[in-house]
């Protein structure tokens, strides 16, 4: 009965170490330079047509703002530029209450990838690198919140882009 307790006792103590150690090592490891290696980035741009109309802010617009941010940081992609990854800029609002609208932005980073659960899948797009922001505003002042947000995450996008990844630690 002492040897039963004892061999009790001990499995107690070691086999969840052990079971712990087991899953640790299957627990998949995130990225903490998921930029690490783009050269360059490809801008698309999406204004819900009726925020356009409202804030004079277009699709167009935007994607240019956020080119000539990325182009002065030297991030712009250009013909022969490899790895290239993709920028997506996404706007959005809510209906106006009083005259104040709620919005939001939201800046990725997409990239071509493979899943590794399902290599035979094909080609997937990954979000590497993902910040967003939201709020109120009135009328008169959106189409300058938006902006001024917009570049915010283009030049936290350069930021983070000569960190290799996130651009708050």
């Amino acid at each position: 009965m002492k040897n039963r307790a004892r061999t009790f006792i001990l499995a107690s103590l070691v086999l969840p170490h052990l079971a712990f150690g087991a899953t640790t090592e299957q627990t998949p490891r995130f990225n903490d330079l998921p930029l690490k290696g783009v050269a360059a980035y490809s801008v698309v741009a999406v204004v819900a047509p009726r925020l356009a109309r409202i804030t004079g802010l277009e699709s167009e617009e935007l994607k240019s703002r956020a080119e000539s941010v990325l182009e002065e940081a030297g991030l712009l992609k250009s013909e022969g530029d490899s790895p290239v990854a993709s920028v997506f800029f996404m706007v959005s609002f809510t209906p106006p209450q009083a005259d104040h609208y709620g919005w939001h932005v939201v800046i990725e980073v997409r990239e071509r990838s493979r899943l590794e659960r399902a290599p035979d899948a094909g080609i997937v797009m990954a979000v590497t690198w993902h910040q967003s922001a939201m709020g109120v505003s009135s009328g008169t002042r959106l189409g300058s919140t938006l902006t001024g947000v917009i570049d915010r995450h283009t030049r936290a996008l350069v930021a983070a882009h000569k960190r290799g990844g996130p651009a708050t630690r």
